[in-house]
């Protein structure tokens, strides 16, 4: 619903940020990567649906991740991965053009009332946070790699509150 509403529409409207501005191009689409390998061991790609594409006036472009959610600081952490491994994806495409990616970020969409109208519709006032995730190739290729390593053990660890993919897990299972 999000990625249709905003599809077309000048970013300055929803995301408060002071430059570049631009228009969302691309909603929904499926992106590939290239294969990521370490020396010796098996490699693998990237694959995902983005929800949005940003075409920026400078010539770049951003990423958007809608999340229909209340905005809290940890989310951050939770979805910087998913974010990184669009614009892997994006700047390493397995076909198609390199996509110069200058920003991404969440857009939390949350609804802060509740209104009904006298025709039987209703009005759904919305908070909206923008919260930019920085991209940093060398810290996602080593998590890439950890995930690998950890994939192509002969057998899975046991679950613990210590690991961060167990963590993800549990907070991302019900989305």
């Amino acid at each position: 619903m999000f990625k249709n509403h905003f599809k077309g529409q000048s970013i300055n409207k929803f995301i408060k940020i002071p430059s570049p501005q631009g228009s969302i191009i691309q909603t929904g689409r499926t992106i590939t990567s290239t294969i990521i390998s370490q020396r010796g061991k098996p490699g693998c790609y990237l694959e995902g649906k983005y929800d949005a594409l940003i075409q920026f006036d400078d010539g770049n472009y951003g990423i958007v991740d809608f999340k229909a959610s209340k905005y809290s600081p940890d989310k951050i952490e939770t979805f910087k991965w998913q974010l990184m491994a669009y614009q892997y994806a994006f700047t390493h495409p397995y076909r198609g053009a390199v996509y110069p990616i200058s920003k991404m970020g969440l857009l939390f969409i949350y609804p802060t009332d509740f209104q009904p109208f006298d025709n039987g519709n209703y009005h759904l006032p919305v908070e909206i946070h923008w919260d930019e995730v920085q991209y940093n190739e060398q810290e996602f290729l080593e998590f890439i790699y950890e995930v690998q390593d950890l994939l192509s053990q002969d057998r899975v660890p046991a679950r613990s509150v210590d690991c961060p993919y167990c963590k993800f897990v549990s907070e991302t299972m019900n989305l």
